[in-house]
């Protein structure tokens, strides 16, 4: 073997792949450039937009504190009150605390309504689906049957009844169904006829309710718009608000918030039954009200995680 032209050989190989590997460096290198380059383009062009988010978050923070709050006297304090109505012996073996039963009951309606977030007016008539579209026939022979079912376990009763399916009626669920019979048989329905008047009083909680909400109303709209309107402003340039990922989806986030605020929670769609007179119904509405509101408690919710980041 003639080694005077194995190594030129050989040192022509080596140097060829010394080449590649400096080219593949200098690719990454350049890749690695260009991507900061894009990062730095991308964060100088959506300043503004990251400035009006952030003052939005701020100010919808403070905005939201009130109905936090009132959110919470309705769904908590005034579950609790209702309890001196109570009449826990219909309610079968050892039953839960009517608060419990209200709770239950309007957690389920909003967690059904959270699915329909996309379609406006869908998430409040999910809520009220029960008051809209009744309750189907009820019977006594089917509250035993459930009672059966729920009488002495500790668990959740979802976990002995189900959860609701998303895909169908709740009215039709077992779980509502207990949550129905527990409040139509615990309470009389003249009690349940003079809680619903009280609560549209003037310090009633439904009126607080109201009061707070055509407030706070106009001031989560402009909130509202300003942010479509920066996202729109960087519709058509060379880096919609889409391509920066995380600020996008902080956006969509907040926005969606303000949509079921504004769309889905106004005191008005339970407004519209202050005045109705069929007694078997009226538990009905002080659920749905409470359900109502929790959905609106779980919008505030989304604005106060945003304010924390």
């Amino acid at each position: 073997m003639d080694w005077f032209e194995v190594i030129p050989s050989s040192m022509s190989a080596v140097a060829s792949v010394a080449a590649a590997v400096a080219a593949i460096a200098s690719w990454r290198v350049s890749r690695r450039a260009t991507s900061i380059a894009e990062s730095t383009a991308l964060a100088t062009h959506h300043s503004a937009a990251t400035l009006v988010y952030v003052q939005e978050v701020e100010q919808l923070n403070a905005l939201v504190s009130e109905l936090d709050k009132l959110a919470f006297e309705i769904t908590s304090t005034w579950s609790r009150q209702l309890q001196r109505f109570d009449n826990p012996d219909l309610g079968g073996i050892d039953p839960r605390p009517l608060k419990h039963v209200l709770h239950d009951g309007y957690e389920l309606l909003a967690d059904y309504a959270s699915d329909s977030k996309k379609q406006i007016g869908a998430a409040s008539r999910r809520i009220l689906s029960p008051i809209i579209n009744g309750m189907g026939s009820t019977t006594k022979d089917e509250y035993n049957k459930l009672l059966k079912k729920v009488d002495g376990t500790s668990c959740s009763f979802e976990a002995t009844l189900g959860s609701p399916s998303k895909s169908k009626s709740i009215t039709s669920a077992s779980a509502f169904r207990w949550v129905y019979y527990q409040l139509l048989n615990r309470v009389e329905g003249q009690d349940w006829r003079s809680v619903w008047k009280e609560a549209w009083l003037e310090e009633g909680y439904l009126n607080q309710y109201k009061s707070l909400f055509v407030r706070i109303k106009p001031e989560l709209i402009g909130s509202r718009d300003r942010l479509i309107n920066e996202k729109e402003k960087l519709m058509h340039t060379a880096f919609p608000i889409e391509k920066n990922l995380n600020l996008s989806e902080q956006y969509n986030q907040l926005l969606s918030a303000l949509d079921c605020l504004i769309e889905e929670c106004d005191s008005e769609l339970i407004e519209d039954y202050k005045d109705w007179d069929y007694s078997e119904e009226q538990f009905l509405l002080v659920l749905c009200s409470m359900g109502l509101v929790c959905f609106a408690k779980k919008q505030v919710g989304v604005i106060q995680y945003a304010s924390r980041l």
